[in-house]
């Protein structure tokens, strides 16, 4: 692999006609035609030296780019089969879960519904027993029955899941439930966003999008008002190097 070095003295010069360019634009003041026209001077003589810069990096820079893209392709190549073993039996693992989690819910909703059963056949028993012995007169007795039919509770059993963590001899993994987030109607993620049931930092504004909006409704160098947005008016510039400055 061919390395190109940067000439060191080539460096040092270069940062320091950069330093001193710099120095003169912090000390340039504009406030004429004729200080206008220094200010565009020095800013192309300041683009021009950054062209040459770059010019003289470029070799460097395309070389350890290649070099740097070749070993990443290299690397990725060799871990390539590791990272579809991963994904291959993550996604299997995952599946086998899903379909323990949905098993154990089922059960335990039935055994929920089997104790609520239990529950209300043994308060109707309770109330069944007061009434009788209402009927018989002993009131005391019925009151006591009827307070234990309103405490009457049976608990549902909790049934506990596969476990989240194996351990094998090359390690241990560890699984968590997560998710993911399918947006399938920006608009109504929206209409939460506005009712404040979800927070504003979930929209990503992309202020190039307004940008190019506004400039297909201004007229003329008029800016639109638009609510929520701050338009900062300011002027931007381009240039082109003379013939005699491209050496």
């Amino acid at each position: 692999m061919n390395e190109i070095l940067m000439d060191q003295n080539e460096v040092v010069k270069y940062k320091g006609e950069g330093t001193a360019i710099e120095q003169q634009a912090v000390a340039l003041v504009v406030v004429d035609e004729e200080s206008r026209a220094v200010a565009a001077d020095m800013r192309e003589r300041a683009r021009q030296f950054k062209k040459n810069v770059e010019a003289k990096f470029a070799p460097a820079i395309e070389s350890a780019y290649k070099a740097h893209r070749d070993i990443c392709a290299l690397k990725n190549e060799v871990i390539r089969p590791a990272d579809s073993v991963i994904k291959i039996v993550d996604g299997k693992s995952s599946a086998y879960m899903m379909e323990q989690e949905r098993i154990r819910r089922a059960h335990e909703e039935k055994l929920r519904k089997e104790s609520e059963a239990k529950e209300a056949a043994e308060r109707e028993r309770l109330m069944k027993l007061a009434e009788k012995q209402m009927d018989k007169g002993n009131l005391a007795k019925a009151e006591e029955t009827l307070a234990k039919a309103e405490e009457v509770f049976v608990p549902a059993p909790v049934v506990a899941g596969v476990e989240r963590t194996v351990k094998v001899d090359a390690g241990s993994t560890n699984a968590r439930q997560d998710f993911d987030v399918l947006v399938d109607d920006p608009r109504l993620v929206l209409a939460e966003v506005m009712a404040g049931r979800l927070p504003i930092n979930a929209i990503e504004i992309k202020t190039n999008v307004l940008k190019n909006h506004v400039k297909m409704i201004m007229v003329g160098n008029n800016l639109p008002k638009i609510p929520g947005v701050r338009l900062n008016p300011k002027y931007t510039f381009s240039g082109r190097a003379n013939a005699a400055t491209t050496n």
